[in-house]
């Protein structure tokens, strides 16, 4: 199982490539702040297209409300719910694009763990 941010989800989507994290994992949670963010309108249609169609191997999972103080720098709602859903689960993978993501799931004691992987999608 693995957990997401928003980035590699829509560019795997955008490339017609977002099969391959159902094939690779057989659930692919996102949190609310992600889900959230891939159904704006402001994101392109393909992609609210594909969130909402919800693949077999994607679900949403709500986080309780995280309050930026409990990181060290300032991210993005969906990224600290991404690594606080990914710890919460134990998940063996996190997703995230932003090397300063990795850095904190990293930081918060996950590479202490062989389960986890922490992936970064160059930005």
């Amino acid at each position: 199982m693995a957990v997401s941010n928003t980035t590699p989800l829509r560019y795997l989507i955008a490339i017609g490539q977002d099969d391959l994290l159902g094939r690779l994992f057989e659930k692919v949670f996102v949190p609310t702040g992600v889900h959230e963010e891939l159904t704006d309108p402001r994101t392109t249609e393909v992609v609210r297209h594909n969130i909402l169609s919800r693949p077999a191997w994607l679900e949403i999972r709500a986080v309780r409300d995280t309050h930026p103080t409990q990181f060290p720098v300032t991210l993005h709602r969906g990224e600290r719910e991404a690594i606080l859903l990914a710890e919460t689960l134990r998940a063996d993978a996190l997703l995230v694009d932003e090397q300063i993501g990795r850095t904190i799931a990293l930081s918060r004691n996950i590479h202490s763990r062989e389960r986890w992987v922490c992936w970064s999608v160059p930005t």
